[in-house]
């Protein structure tokens, strides 16, 4: 069941459009409104899991916290999932452990660049160590993580994408469970559009492989490399997650993002191709 607890951001990452949306305004549902809701679905319709839409829901350290006593207080039998994202500097070790003990299974974070530069040239404020910290204790707490990356900011050099390519795999080696690679697009409304280089002609063709670009051909090609480092490095350190998400595949029981898109790509090609 999507839920929905807060709108908008207060940062102002200049490959996004929220900024100019929201004008970098947070507004947000109080702990109790959200358990409210979470219990009606569950005794109405039965509801099990929960996926959290916000950009991001745990700016508030206190509301997580007060949020988790109240599930488990009420006694609520959930899971709850931040797939859409978050920022990882808005939670620490205690916040984890809390979400972890109400039923939290999975959250998303993005550092966008393994480069302090470029993050600079985004205005997107990241801290790489405690990216790798929190990945380390999600991983110990049962907590499935995504990193999510933006390729080809104007600006970004050869140099830039090999402090991402080892950042991933530093966040890989912490037990990182899947990744997110996405080509930056000139997404109208976000402030660096119009330095995008090249031009689609279809609104579209706006997507997160924007083939359009003219350099389209080396971000791709760097963006498929760093997918198969990923999942090198992930089998490397451990295979049993490995093994784990080829048996979710062919039962689809899906724990993470990057399961069901297997599954997707699967059946598009093989079960139900004619």
């Amino acid at each position: 069941m999507p839920l929905l607890t807060s709108r908008g951001c207060p940062y102002g990452c200049k490959f996004c459009v929220v900024p100019a949306t929201n004008q970098r305004l947070w507004r947000f549902r109080s702990a109790k409104n959200i358990v409210d809701e979470m219990q009606y679905w569950v005794e109405k319709l039965g509801v099990s899991d929960f996926h959290w839409e916000d950009l991001n829901p745990t700016i508030r350290k206190d509301r997580m916290i007060e949020m988790s006593k109240l599930i488990l207080e009420r006694k609520l039998k959930v899971t709850f999932k931040f797939s859409a994202g978050t920022k990882v500097e808005t939670f620490d070790a205690e916040t984890l452990e809390w979400l972890a003990k109400a039923g939290c299974v999975y959250v998303s974070i993005s550092p966008e660049s393994g480069s302090a530069r470029v993050l600079k040239l985004m205005d997107k404020p990241f801290d790489h160590k405690h990216g790798v910290a929190m990945i380390k204790k999600m991983n110990e707490l049962g907590i499935y993580s995504q990193a999510c990356f933006v390729l080809g900011f104007p600006g970004e050099t050869d140099e830039d994408l090999k402090l991402t390519w080892n950042y991933l795999k530093e966040l890989t080696n912490a037990g990182l469970d899947e990744t997110s690679l996405f080509i930056d697009s000139p997404v109208p409304g976000a402030e660096i559009a119009s330095k995008i280089p090249g031009k689609p002609e279809d609104f579209a063709d706006i997507t997160f492989t924007p083939m359009f670009r003219l350099d389209f051909k080396k971000l791709e090609k760097f963006r498929k490399d760093l997918y198969y480092h990923f999942v090198y490095w992930k089998l490397k350190r451990n295979p049993q997650k490995i093994a784990k998400s080829v048996f979710n595949v062919l039962t689809q029981k899906f724990d993470i993002k990057s399961e069901m898109t297997l599954w997707r790509v699967f059946k598009t090609n093989y079960v139900f191709k004619e």
